[in-house]
């Protein structure tokens, strides 16, 4: 799909490709380039002679396609039970059986795809403490953490990582209770750090900014 992107593209069939993917997460846009591959074979019947010829390897490969999107939905089906209900027995006994029902149906591709993933979700129940102990296993937390703070950094990379990177463990939002309050003392801390504090950490921990540096030099001129 990338090589049709590349090949035909600024031409009158550049719009069917789909947007470009992360190269360095490929099996994470995996999910993506199947439903794509999905949705052009659902059209294939309605595209030009062209368009046809460009894409047929998607219809010579449907077969394929098919048993990777039935892989991929019960993948992101057991991703979703994970997510929503941690760890535990009853959400491993839920993606077994979801397993059961989609993959150990399947051909002898998907079966033993199935059986890998039900030999793996064996092995980490036997980890957990007791029935009611749950492990939660989403990133969700830190990723949204991270993601606000590069939506409030500086866009240019010259300044690399700044003293803004304490934003980070202030907007974790740990003050849910009284105790945690008290434990942590968030605007106590703030209230008492100075600037030359925050600029001896930034010295002691963090690289020189490039930025600033260029700025420095070039107030030398003239």
């Amino acid at each position: 799909m990338s090589d049709v992107k590349f090949k035909h593209n600024m031409q009158q069939i550049a719009y069917l490709p789909p947007p470009t993917q992360r190269t360095i997460a490929r099996f994470i846009n995996l999910s993506g380039w199947v439903k794509c591959s999905c949705q052009m074979l659902e059209v294939y019947h309605m595209l030009s002679s062209e368009e046809q010829s460009v894409f047929s390897f998607i219809q010579a490969n449907g077969s394929f396609i098919n048993e990777l999107s039935d892989v991929v939905d019960c993948v992101e089906g057991i991703e979703s039970i994970c997510k929503r209900q941690g760890f535990w027995r009853e959400s491993v006994l839920e993606c077994q059986l979801q397993i059961r029902k989609s993959l150990m149906t399947g051909n002898r591709r998907m079966i033993q795809l199935g059986c890998d993933i039900l030999n793996f979700l064996k092995i980490e129940a036997t980890l957990l403490k007791s029935d009611d102990d749950v492990q939660n296993n989403s990133s969700d937390i830190m990723e949204s953490v991270f993601g606000t703070f590069k939506a409030r950094k500086s866009p240019n990379k010259l300044h690399g990582f700044t003293s803004f990177i304490l934003f980070i463990p202030a907007h974790t939002q740990l003050l849910n209770s009284k105790k945690d309050a008290e434990l942590y003392r968030f605007k106590e801390r703030l209230e008492r750090v100075r600037l030359k504090d925050i600029d001896d950490w930034a010295a002691e921990n963090l690289s020189s900014n490039r930025v600033v540096k260029r700025m420095k030099t070039m107030k030398k001129a003239g």
